[in-house]
C-alpha cells in the first residue's frame, strides 16, 4: 500500500477498543501492516498460513483481526466511507439513489464445497454466481454469491432485501431482461424498489453499445475478478467485499 492510500484509509479504520478506555491492551503490531498482509491474501488467494514472514506479523493474528472486524461490520464500515467519499468528489449525493444489479457465473475452486456449486446451464458453467449490485458510479453496494444453478432472478431478492436494509435512500434499479417478470412486482412489493429492465432493441442484431450504467456494472465485476481470491473462491470473496451489516 502507498503512503498517499493509507492517507486516506487510515482515518476511516476501526477506532481501538483500548483508546477509548474499553479495555484491551495497545495493539502490538502496525495496522498498516494488518492491511498488506489482508490485501495480499486477497490479491493472491493463499491460505491464511501462507502469508510470507516478510509480513512480520504472525498469520494467526493477521487472520483473528480480520476476523473481528468482519464480524463487527468494520470491513463494510470502512468500504461504506471510501465509497462516499468517492461519491462526493464526484458531486454527488454521499448515498445513492439508483443501482445496477447483474450476475456472474464462475467456475468454482476446489475449496468450494460441493453442496454450495451448481451448473449454469446457460453458461455452461459448473460453480457459484455472484449476484452484484453497483450505483451508477459502477462503486460496491452488495454482493450475494449462490450456486450457479439459482436463477438470477432468485439470486436478485436476498440481493434486493440486503439493499433495501442498508440503503434506506435507493429506489430505482437498473437490470437486463434476465430480471424481467415476476421480480419487478416482488421488488415493488416486498422492498419498495423500482426495477427497470434495459431492454437490447429488436431491431439490432450483432454487436451493440451497452447503456453507461451497464457498462459500469460489468467493469465492477472485472475488478473484483482480477484478485486471484475474488475469480477463484467467490464465496470467501464476499466476506471481503460487503462484510455485514453497517455499524
Amino acid at each position: 500500500m502507498s503512503d498517499k492510500e493509507w492517507q486516506v484509509i487510515e482515518p476511516v479504520m476501526p477506532h481501538p477498543a483500548w483508546l477509548h478506555g474499553n479495555g484491551g491492551r495497545p495493539e502490538k503490531y502496525c495496522r498498516r501492516l494488518i492491511v498488506d498482509a489482508i490485501r495480499y491474501v486477497v490479491d493472491n488467494g493463499c491460505k491464511w498460513r501462507n502469508l510470507p514472514a516478510d509480513f512480520l506479523v504472525p498469520w494467526r493474528t493477521v487472520h483473528a483481526i480480520f476476523t473481528r472486524w468482519w464480524q463487527d461490520g468494520d470491513l463494510y464500515a470502512l468500504h461504506n466511507d471510501l465509497r462516499e467519499q468517492v461519491r462526493i468528489a464526484d458531486g454527488r449525493e454521499p448515498e445513492p439513489s439508483a443501482g445496477i444489479i447483474d450476475s456472474q457465473s464462475l467456475r468454482a475452486a476446489e475449496t468450494v464445497a460441493a453442496g454450495s456449486r451448481g451448473y449454469d446451464a446457460a453458461k455452461k458453467v459448473q460453480g457459484t454466481k455472484r449476484h452484484v449490485i453497483v450505483d451508477t458510479l459502477g462503486l460496491l453496494l452488495v454482493v450475494i454469491v449462490t450456486a450457479a444453478s439459482v436463477q438470477d432472478r432468485d439470486g436478485a431478492k436476498p440481493a434486493l432485501a440486503r439493499l433495501r436494509d442498508w440503503y434506506e435512500r435507493i429506489a430505482l434499479i437498473w437490470a437486463d431482461s434476465a430480471y424481467a417478470g415476476k421480480l419487478v412486482t416482488w421488488a415493488k412489493k416486498h422492498v419498495r424498489l423500482t426495477v427497470e429492465i434495459v431492454k437490447r432493441s429488436d431491431d439490432v442484431s450483432g454487436f451493440v453499445v451497452l447503456p453507461r450504467i451497464l457498462w459500469n456494472l460489468f467493469c465492477q465485476a472485472a475488478l473484483i475478478g482480477r484478485g486471484q481470491l475474488g475469480a477463484g473462491s467467490p464465496s470467501r470473496m464476499t466476506l471481503l467485499t460487503t462484510g455485514s451489516k453497517p455499524r
